[in-house]
């Protein structure tokens, strides 16, 4: 019995100083303290989450050009390959061509 009648006297003391040391002004100064931390918190959330944009903008402007530079340099490849093997037929039909007419030349020559 004494050991929870000194408890209660001992909360109810505590009380009665924290009413003593804490006035009204007090608690509007408090609750301008949390209104401020509060703000304070949000806005380096917000600065966090627009770093966050700005680094993801720039990350998609270096995948945009590195998919550019892909997209130029398949097109460069598949525009080499197709006039290369229409430069070697040209080439060929050339040489046949050339060489048809030299078999003409020398078959007037030889008769």
């Amino acid at each position: 019995l004494l050991p929870n009648q000194l408890r209660d006297q001992l909360r109810d003391l505590k009380h009665a100083v924290h009413d003593l040391r804490y006035q009204g002004e007090h608690r509007e100064q408090a609750i301008l303290s949390l209104q401020a931390a509060w703000r304070g918190v949000l806005a380096r959330r917000a600065v966090r989450i627009l770093r966050i944009a700005d680094s993801m903008r720039k990350v998609l402007r270096r995948m945009t050009l590195a998919a550019t530079k892909i997209a130029a340099w398949f097109r460069a490849i598949h525009m080499r390959l197709k006039y290369r093997d229409e430069i070697s037929e040209r080439m060929r039909a050339t040489a046949a061509r050339q060489m048809e007419e030299m078999m003409e030349g020398l078959k007037v020559v030889i008769k």
